[in-house]
């Protein structure tokens, strides 16, 4: 159905002069990753307003998606199951959030940063055999990832010291955590198919 949609706008744009013929597939390509990706966001979002972790959420979604976006990582064969991927990853940071005990949730904020660390500075940046990176894109995307990092493990450093282990914070550590093991799991995967 996304595909159908996709590829109508597509045809509207070349109709009316925006896109040229050759541009279709592009266009359509990019306009189904996008709304995609939006739809996911708001979905997520949706959810957090029902469970009452709206700005928890938020949190989660600032960590994950720009180191995500730089380190690449584990990449799902449908929209679906990248759809059901991101909400069973979400569930698991509403679960660490809402049911950890707060003596384990230390442990896993000093765990989240370090195993982030080593796998982001081990593996980033992971492209993907649709969409491969030079040589002068992986170098700039290793960069921006660590400094992407670095910014985050400040943030939440900064968030720990002032106002202790909250809500926020693990949802952020979450979301770090999150798009740092998609690279491992990436890794794997990549390894299983022999490349």
């Amino acid at each position: 159905m996304l595909s159908r949609v996709v590829n109508d706008i597509a045809q509207f744009f070349y109709k009316n002069d925006i896109i040229k013929e050759d541009d279709i597939e592009v266009y359509a390509y990019g306009l189904e990753i996008l709304l995609s990706s939006v739809l996911n966001v708001l979905a997520v979002l949706l959810i957090s307003v029902f469970v009452s972790q709206f700005w928890g959420t938020i949190a989660f979604l600032i960590a994950f998606i720009p180191l995500r976006t730089y380190a690449g990582g584990y990449h799902a064969d449908t929209h679906l199951s990248c759809f059901l991927i991101l909400l069973c990853v979400y569930i698991m940071d509403l679960a660490v959030v809402l049911f950890m005990p707060e003596q384990i949730k230390l442990y896993l904020f000093v765990f989240g940063i370090a195993f982030s660390l080593l796998l982001i500075v081990l593996f980033a940046p992971l492209d993907d055999e649709n969409k491969p990176i030079t040589e002068t894109e992986r170098e700039k995307y290793r960069k921006v990832s660590i400094f992407i990092l670095a910014v985050q493990i400040i943030v939440s450093s900064s968030l720990f010291f002032t106002v202790g282990i909250s809500d926020i914070l693990m949802h952020f550590i979450v979301g770090q955590l999150a798009a740092s093991s998609s690279l491992m799991f990436a890794k794997i995967k990549r390894q299983k198919k022999g490349r």
